[in-house]
């Protein structure tokens, strides 16, 4: 009978209701069609649903917790009826998976020092169609490569510091995040090469290259960012610190920014 009415009925992509009808659906275990429920939800950011309350959203994560057990360290449920989930340094990419009963309802995620997960996590990370906040730092084993699962997410906040497989690569994607705030690369494989090729998006707010670069990025592109408050491109012991003449340049194109 699912299957019937889901073909009977003309859906409109713009529609808050009918989104939350095929996320119900789903969540059912109706017959849907991945690739129209994928298009449905990603149609801007999943609204909070009236229908479900506190109790039963604290529910669900009651059964998610008793199903990974210690891998999940910590988590918040919000006013906003949405999740805050600090996952501890045992998970693998699959147990990511096992958090499907709440990730429509995830909106911040800490996977930082997760040393067992891959860029295989993102496969499953872009089905949190409203995660506004991912912490990936301190891992060898992500690559520029998870970029293509993050971009369609209204990510606002990334952390991929200490990250030495995020490399200048990185610039094929950052350019699609387009509700990007704080974007921190610290550390990460990102050298002065990145610099040739220098298109952020101006939605950011707070951008850390420390560590990671000694010259001034394309000051025309520096000048995009109208937003920017604060950019962080300290240098340290492995890498030399930015010259004079080259912070200047920075100055000159960010006058209102604050550079450390």
């Amino acid at each position: 009978m699912l299957q019937l009415k889901l073909v009977s009925i003309k859906f409109d992509t713009t529609n808050a209701e009918q989104k939350l009808e095929l996320l119900r659906l789903r969540q059912e275990g109706a017959p849907v069609a991945t690739p129209l429920l994928n298009k449905m939800l990603t149609q801007g950011n999943l609204p909070k649903d009236p229908g479900i309350s506190q109790e039963e959203l604290y529910a669900k994560m009651q059964r998610t917790v008793e199903i990974l057990g210690d891998k999940i360290l910590s988590w918040v449920l919000r006013d906003d009826n949405t999740f805050s989930i600090e996952m501890s340094q045992k998970i693998t990419d699959i147990d990511i998976a096992k958090l499907y009963e709440v990730r429509d309802f995830i909106s911040e995620l800490g996977l930082d020092i997760c040393t067992n997960i891959t860029d295989d996590v993102g496969l499953f990370i872009r089905d949190m169609k409203i995660l506004r906040s991912l912490n990936l730092a301190h891992n060898e084993n992500i690559t520029s490569d998870i970029m293509q699962h993050l971009i369609d997410l209204p990510l606002e906040y990334l952390d991929l510091e200490v990250c030495p497989g995020i490399t200048n690569d990185i610039k094929e994607y950052w350019g699609r995040l387009k509700h990007i705030k704080v974007l921190l690369l610290a550390n990460s494989g990102i050298n002065d090469n990145l610099l040739l090729s220098f298109d952020l998006p101006e939605t950011l707010e707070h951008l850390s290259l420390a560590f990671s670069i000694t010259k001034c990025p394309n000051e025309l592109a520096l000048q995009k960012l109208r937003q920017l408050k604060e950019l962080d491109i300290r240098g340290g012991e492995e890498i030399e610190e930015i010259s004079e003449a080259e912070f200047l340049k920075i100055k000159r194109a960010l006058p209102d920014t604050k550079v450390i």
